[in-house]
């Protein structure tokens, strides 16, 4: 086998590989950025939910209404996600 044909394959071989590392990286940041919008967006939520249950309440009484929400979130008979808690229709 000559040389120039093993390196060749050498190189195609490091070039797939980085191309594959760069590929797994630009997903991680697009991941986290969603993330981070995800993140924004369910804080907003909390805090507007505090404001319209608790907002004439003490800095406990909007702890509280805080706690109910992350509780409801955290129960199975309620939605997943913050805002799904908080635009939840009464049963």
């Amino acid at each position: 086998m000559k040389l120039s044909s093993i390196l060749s394959s050498t190189l195609s071989g490091v070039l797939a590989v980085g191309i594959c590392a760069v590929a797994y990286a630009e997903v991680q940041d697009y991941q986290s950025e969603l993330a981070l919008a995800e993140y924004s967006e369910q804080h907003q939520c909390l805090a507007m939910n505090i404001y319209h249950e608790a907002r004439g309440d003490s800095s406990l009484g909007q702890k509280a209404v805080g706690f109910v929400t992350m509780n409801r979130v955290y129960d199975s008979r309620y939605p997943n996600t913050i805002c799904d808690v908080v635009y939840d229709a009464p049963q």
